[in-house]
């Protein structure tokens, strides 16, 4: 007699794995697509301060060649972040008239991070299984808060933050190929040590030169490994230890060992701020506990590109100090609990590393609601974990928890791109969250002018000028707008002030678009106020100011202030000008351009002198040996009928 086993309860927990399984893919595709869809009210909206800068050379790409000097003629970096700088090619013909593709890909590169997230989350789960189950949909429901929050927002939908998102990716990457080596360090040691060390490899230089933020990835693996990984006790601990500390503690302690050796190169850096390194040392913080408490309960209107306005702390301010006495209680805390409580560990450690380069000593702007793009993880794993785990992470009570919570960001995530989407409506509610924020009056202008309010537009610059009356950017684009509306003699009096507060202005790349705009209006005849003695002024005060030294403002004032003298035809000042921007920027249009302002007053020889002289300088800045060498070729030919050879 034949006899079959039945086994009832092994079908029953194989269709209940298939139906988590199902339920988290159903809950995956419906995070990204409300996400896309939430996104996409967005996308109506504008280009910011920033993006100017990376993006202008798009408009000169026209082969492979341009698309190649394009891409390696960043300075935003030490390391020009040419990665990204070529995925901005993706969107070049869109520039500068549709800020639309730029935030479509944006979104895309976004829905990506939330799948990489979802699986890097999944990956750590099943470490954790032995220790505790966790139902797949947690992960996905990690993924999904992480991908709906409000305080990430900006990272996509300002376009040029891109490296933000973008460099992210590449970490994620990195940590996912990390993890999924780690795993299988025991049964197949060779192996996984490859697949490891090649993320990190090659995760973290590809985040690097997208932006630098990318070489915080061992630090990302590193907070992993001492945390959510230690279920992974591998069999050879003494060679596991080795490879730790060659692939993880050697990168860490060369990362805070050069930024401790750098502080005094960071510390002159501030010349440019109306801040200083002391001051943004007590600042951040408390800025810290900011972001945590927008992490947690995000607020619409407490979000949106403009921070400008924050004011700086001493190191005695009792708040600075009550914000960093926090912190060190609570990682003391997070440290002490590490056994017990790994995710809350894991959490403050995530946060904190991932501020490490752009909310400490480096010299950069105190406020961005981007820099939390995926230091953000940690928190909102730690919150929806917790939320899942209070009603039970096994029972559905405890997961309708998280998800209301991932509903309620959603609703946030929409007030803000609807802003962001709608730009003279986002700039009007920004203009009232942040009244002493230039940035909001000037964008708010922008749009108001756009819109062909012009005398509403004038009347914003004015009031923030009043508010904010040392502020050199407002000053020009005021005066700017007082063309044709003063009389003469009023025009005369503002350049007088206004230059005198160009002299002590913080730094403001505002403050230099201001100034080229004004050349512009001179030499086509828009303003029929201003003159050469007017923009001489004003150039000269932004050149005294010490604020203003760095090499790349100086050529540019220098370059506009020889096109004023130009239009005069004024020799003397325009070749002073012109031979002051090649001084502190030797380049081979400046050098064509000074042969050819001499050839155009009779001086042959002397232009074919300043052309000899640059060849025997060669190309310092940001041109290569053979395209200097052509372009002082073509020009020498223009001037002696010889052929190019």
């Amino acid at each position: 007699m034949t006899y079959s086993i039945s086994r009832p309860w092994t079908s029953k927990m194989l269709r209940r794995a298939d139906s988590r399984e199902l339920l988290s893919g159903l809950l995956l595709v419906a995070a990204l697509v409300t996400g896309y869809a939430i996104y996409s009210a967005a996308f109506h909206g504008q280009f910011h301060f920033d993006d100017e800068h990376s993006f202008a050379g798009l408009s000169h790409v026209r082969d492979a060649k341009s698309a190649i000097e394009y891409i390696f003629s960043n300075d935003t970096g030490p390391l020009g972040r040419p990665v990204a700088m070529a995925s901005f090619l993706l969107n070049a013909p869109s520039w500068p008239d549709s800020p639309r593709d730029f935030l479509f890909t944006n979104t895309l590169i976004h829905l990506l991070n939330v799948v990489l997230v979802v699986w890097l989350a999944l990956r750590v789960c099943r470490v954790l299984k032995p220790r505790i189950e966790i139902p797949p949909t947690v992960p996905v429901l990690i993924g999904g808060a992480w991908g709906l929050h409000p305080l990430l927002a900006s990272a996509s939908l300002m376009p040029v933050q891109r490296m933000t998102t973008l460099a992210s990716t590449f970490v994620l990457l990195g940590l996912l190929g990390y993890v999924m080596g780690r795993m299988s360090v025991n049964e197949r040691p060779s192996r996984a040590y490859t697949v490891m060390t090649a993320s990190l490899l090659l995760g973290t230089s590809a985040a690097v030169l997208t932006k630098e933020i990318g070489i915080l990835l061992p630090l990302y693996a590193g907070v992993l490994e001492s945390t959510l990984l230690t279920p992974l006790a591998p069999v050879e601990k003494r060679s596991f230890r080795l490879w730790l500390s060659l692939t993880l503690g050697v990168p860490t302690l060369a990362l805070l060992g050069y930024m401790v050796t750098q502080v005094p190169v960071y510390a002159a850096g501030y010349s440019h701020r109306s801040f200083g390194l002391l001051e943004r040392i007590a600042t951040e913080p408390v800025i810290l506990w900011e972001y945590a408490r927008l992490i947690a309960a995000p607020m619409a209107l407490a979000l949106g590109p403009f921070h400008d306005d924050y004011q700086p702390l001493s190191l005695l301010d009792p708040t600075a100090v009550l914000a960093l006495g926090g912190w060190i209680v609570l990682g003391s805390v997070a440290l002490l609990l590490r056994a017990r409580v790994p995710l809350l560990t894991f959490s403050v450690a995530w946060f904190l590393v991932g501020h490490l380069l752009e909310s400490t000593i480096v010299g950069l702007e105190l406020y961005f609601e981007h820099r939390n793009y995926l230091p953000s993880l940690g928190p909102i794993a730690l919150i929806v974990f917790g939320m899942c785990a209070l009603g039970g992470l096994a029972r559905q009570k405890g997961r309708m928890f998280a998800s209301i919570y991932i509903v309620a960001l959603g609703a946030v995530l929409y007030q803000v791109t609807s802003l962001w989407g709608q730009p003279l409506l986002g700039a009007g509610v920004w203009v009232d969250v942040h009244p002493v924020s230039s940035r909001a009056a000037q964008f708010l202008s922008r749009q108001l002018s756009t819109a062909g309010r012009y005398e509403e537009a004038r009347e914003v610059l004015v009031a923030a000028l009043e508010r904010e009356p040392r502020a050199g950017d407002l000053a020009l684009q005021v005066l700017q707008t007082h063309c044709g509306v003063i009389s003469r003699q009023e025009f005369q009096d503002k350049v007088s002030v206004t230059g005198n507060v160009l002299k002590t202005a913080h730094y403001s790349s505002a403050a230099v678009e201001a100034m080229i705009k004004l050349v512009d209006a001179y030499v086509e005849g828009k303003c029929i106020h201003i003159s050469a003695s007017h923009l001489v002024t004003l150039g000269e005060a932004l050149l005294l100011n010490p604020r203003y030294e760095k090499s790349q403002v100086r050529y540019v004032l220098h370059r506009e202030l020889a096109r004023v003298y130009f239009y005069e035809r004024d020799l003397d000042g325009t070749m002073r000008h012109l031979e002051l921007a090649y001084d502190v920027q030797p380049d081979a249009q400046t050098a064509v351009i000074r042969a050819g302002v001499l050839a155009s007053a009779g001086l042959k020889d002397e232009a074919l002198d300043v052309l000899a002289r640059s060849r025997r300088v060669g190309p310092l800045v940001g041109t290569r040996d053979e395209e200097w060498n052509s372009l002082l070729d073509k020009a020498k030919a223009g001037l002696t009928g010889e052929a190019v050879r």
